[in-house]
């Protein structure tokens, strides 16, 4: 059902319920009506609400109008409710009164609307001072309107004589009764209205109507173009602003030509007038360009334009020059510039002072130069003498770092194998020393990160190791992994990593990470299968046996491919020397018994770094050496051997200080 159809239904004499027709009635509420206003389809009457004790302003549709005069009426009541804002004139009620008459009561503007404010001006505002008061009321009025086409809210009739001005510069726009709702959303509250009837609501639009003031109406408005937005109302803006820096409208006729013009845009260029700033009146000939393209989009690029005016720059409307540009600056801060200049004023002023005086004094300075000269000979010589005793303390803190540097070496490469934490924890700390003393010992800086490298602090390393060291790619490569150290697999990529190429360092670095990570990571089980996957690595010909039981500490080794569990001390050899002993890839595992299969390791050297084992288990190893060194092995408590063994170990009349004990 359509609005035609209510129109029908009032015809035939039925009762047709207005959408807009609030469900209540007033009998007597108002009292004492004056009649303080007449538009073209209502009357305005100064009232007394008897339920507020106030008086307000009814508005009361006329009599004798057609049927949808009532909708448009509701229409503008229930529009104007919708916005609330300070600059908005406010509706307290709507209803029919006792003659069934439909009205609404909104809040009572007893000041001057704007049409008269601008009449009873006795000059037009031409200093700035000036200007900005006129402007600070036209932004309140664009505010309102932004907040209006923020809700989907379209004026359409916006004109001083709708605008209210209260003594203390309050603003606020009425008569709504040509206002449109944007059909394209354009804020909550429009939402909120429009999921009714948006039929109902803009209907009264209808192509080739014109609706609006000559004068403030925009071309699209005076062609009775159906198509009006935001921007039509941003033109009426345009006209009100032009208004007040010209003091007459844009247009001058009777009400036929003013459209005429209007429709062709033709109206007196603002920007002729040198009375009226450059700036305004770009602003005033962009909100009212004929095209709609052409003016401003938002309410809110106008009062940005305005704004920046106010403030002292150039709107965006304007191309400025670079003097215009340079001239707002210094009216901007002009204070400052102001002290600025008269502050090279008097600094030439004191500097001609000065000059005037050292002509004066050219003797006596010509002295001071001879007395400089002398005292600068005299400089230097201390000078030599300093340097020279600068370089001999240079050469002695250089010595003493040397001899620091010798010492942390000695720890990193000997005492390493004996005590693997206390000796990094030792170095780590001298190093930092040295460090704090010279920032530039690339040599530090390198054992410093070598050191981290060790207890696989890889981020800290990656910044001390030079960035042409293999060693650092290791530490780009793995210091992302999370925890305070890696997994026991990517340990063992590391490991395996360092053991590709044939650099001596790299098979000492890596038992050295093996050896230090036993005394770290937890579970010692990940730290086991680090070990045994390590001796596989360098054995890979290797299938036999490593079972490590954690109870007693004890390791089965079998297996004939297995031919390397130690480096000897030439393969230890580094800077700091070497500890001049075989040092184990097992010596983590803490072993304190150790049985061996048939291995391919014959003697005892490769497990003689293994000084907590206890227990030795030969006898299926027939091949294993029974010499005079193993007989003088301090640390060892019980041999145990095979009968053939044991015989050939009687016969050689060896002596030792643990058991030896025949197993099966």
């Amino acid at each position: 059902m359509d609005l035609r159809d209510y129109y029908d239904l009032a015809a035939d004499g039925q009762d047709a319920f207005s959408y807009f027709e609030p469900q209540y009635e007033s009998e007597d509420r108002y009292r004492d009506d004056v009649l303080i206003g007449e538009g073209g389809m209502k009357s305005i009457y100064r009232v007394f609400d008897q339920s507020t004790q106030r008086f307000v302003a009814l508005a009361r549709l006329k009599k004798g109008l057609p049927f949808e005069a009532e909708d448009m009426f509701f229409r503008e009541a229930k529009i104007t409710a919708s916005l609330e804002h300070p600059g908005i004139i406010k509706v307290h009620d709507v209803g029919r009164d006792g003659d069934d008459t439909p009205y609404f009561t909104m809040e009572l503007k007893s000041d001057e609307n704007y049409e008269t404010y601008l009449d009873n001006r006795s000059s037009l505002p031409r200093q700035f001072s000036e200007l900005r008061q006129e402007l600070e009321l036209f932004l309140k009025m664009c505010e309102a309107m932004a907040y209006a086409h923020m809700n989907g809210v379209v004026h359409l009739d916006l004109k001083p004589a709708n605008v209210q001005i209260g003594d203390h510069g309050q603003v606020v726009i009425c008569d709504w009764g040509l206002s449109k709702l944007k059909d394209n959303g354009g804020g909550d509250d429009a939402g909120e209205l429009l999921q009714h009837r948006p039929d109902l609501f803009n209907g009264e639009t209808l192509h080739g109507e014109i609706k609006g003031t000559p004068g403030y109406m925009s071309p699209e408005q005076a062609k009775g173009d159906i198509d009006k937005d935001e921007r039509s109302d941003i033109y009426a803006l345009g006209c009100i602003l032009y208004r007040i820096l010209m003091g007459t409208s844009p247009f001058c006729g009777s009400k036929l030509e003013v459209i005429e013009q209007t429709r062709e845009g033709l109206f007196s260029d603002i920007t002729d007038d040198a009375s009226v700033p450059i700036s305004l009146g770009l602003i005033v000939k962009k909100a009212m360009a004929f095209d709609p393209e052409h003016r401003y989009i938002l309410v809110n690029d106008l009062v940005a334009d305005i704004h920046r005016y106010m403030n002292g720059f150039s709107p965006v409307v304007e191309t400025a020059s670079f003097w215009k540009e340079t001239k707002l600056f210094f009216l901007r801060h002009q204070k400052v510039c102001v002290s600025i200049v008269s502050g090279i004023l008097l600094s030439l002023l004191i500097t001609m002072f000065f000059l005037w005086q050292l002509k004066q004094k050219n003797e006596e300075i010509k002295d001071a130069l001879v007395r400089a000269e002398r005292d600068r000979l005299n400089a230097l010589e201390s000078l030599a003498s300093l340097e020279e005793e600068r370089q001999v303390t240079s050469t002695l803190f250089a010595h003493q770092q040397e001899v620091v540097m010798d010492e942390i070496l000695r720890i990193t490469d000997i005492d390493i194998f004996e005590k693997p934490i206390v000796s990094l924890d030792k170095a780590k700390r001298m190093l930092y020393r040295l460090l704090d003393q010279n920032p530039q010992n690339q040599n530090a800086r390198f054992q410093l990160g070598y050191v981290q490298f060790l207890l696989q602090e890889f981020s800290l390393a990656y910044e001390n190791l030079p960035k042409d060291k293999d060693i650092r790619v290791l530490c780009e490569r793995f210091r992302s992994s999370t925890g305070t150290i890696l997994s026991h697999q990517d340990l063992s990529a590391v490991l395996e990593r360092l053991l590709r190429g044939e650099k001596k360092w790299r098979r000492i670095t890596a038992i050295l990470m093996l050896i230090i990570d036993g005394h770290l990571r937890e579970p010692f089980s990940d730290h086991v299968a680090v070990v045994e996957r390590h001796l596989r690595l360098i054995n890979p010909a290797w299938e036999g046996r490593f079972e490590y039981s954690h109870g007693d500490k004890s390791l089965i080794l079998d297996g004939v491919h297995l031919y390397r569990i130690s480096l000897s001390p030439k393969q230890l050899n580094l800077k700091g020397g070497n500890p001049g002993r075989w040092v184990s890839w097992l010596t983590s595992l803490g072993l304190e018994k150790l049985t061996l299969g048939e291995i391919a390791i014959l003697d005892l050297d490769p497990i003689s770094s293994l000084e907590d084992l206890q227990i030795l288990d030969v006898k299926d190893h027939p091949r294993f050496s029974l010499d005079k060194e193993l007989a003088e092995w301090r640390s060892l408590k019980t041999l145990i051997l095979n009968p053939n063994q044991f015989k050939t170990w009687h016969a050689a009349g060896l002596e030792s200080s643990f058991r030896v004990v025949v197993g099966l």
